[in-house]
């Protein structure tokens, strides 16, 4: 019964991941004219978002993986922005940039259903957030997409003022 219960509990976080990036897929296949557009000269792009998206599934999925195989070390902590400088975002295709993102949240989604069921009560230590088990690094990501989801229509809202001459 209980293994059941963890089984459930698993499946409903995955779905609630799900959900989050299907939220975001449909505000992204609304923003097709203004993927390049900064709100601000220090501000991300639509692009940007999305290629920093992708970047974190990966940094997610090697943070699963470590706390499921009881890697020892901590799990890193990065300068996002700096990463998506490094990775040039913003100078690649829109589409390309989806479909990576699409791709690496199917893989992650694949990996958490594919662990053993001891490994959702393994934990790791983290350099920012302290000790962290996959469940807590499931919601944040599920937080990350709804905080990124948000940043992409308030950027879309600013594009259309910028183009409609408001104030």
């Amino acid at each position: 019964m209980m293994q059941e219960r963890l089984v459930f509990e698993i499946h409903t976080q995955v779905m609630a991941l799900r959900t989050g990036y299907i939220g975001l897929h449909t505000v992204l296949a609304n923003v097709r004219e203004q993927t390049d557009f900064r709100p601000a000269p220090d501000e991300w792009s639509i692009k940007e978002v999305v290629g920093h998206l992708g970047d974190a599934l990966e940094l997610f999925s090697e943070h699963v993986r470590h706390i499921a195989t009881c890697t020892p070390g901590h799990l890193c902590h990065y300068d996002e922005g700096q990463l998506v400088r490094d990775h040039r975002h913003q100078e690649q295709s829109f589409d390309l940039l989806k479909a990576r993102l699409t791709c690496l949240h199917l893989e992650f989604e694949r990996l958490l259903l594919w662990l053993p069921l001891e490994a959702w009560s393994l934990k790791a230590e983290h350099e920012a957030w302290g000790t962290t088990s996959i469940r807590q690094l499931l919601q944040l990501l599920a937080a990350h997409y709804a905080m990124h989801t948000e940043q992409v229509q308030q950027i879309h809202q600013c594009y259309q003022l910028s183009i409609t001459g408001a104030a």
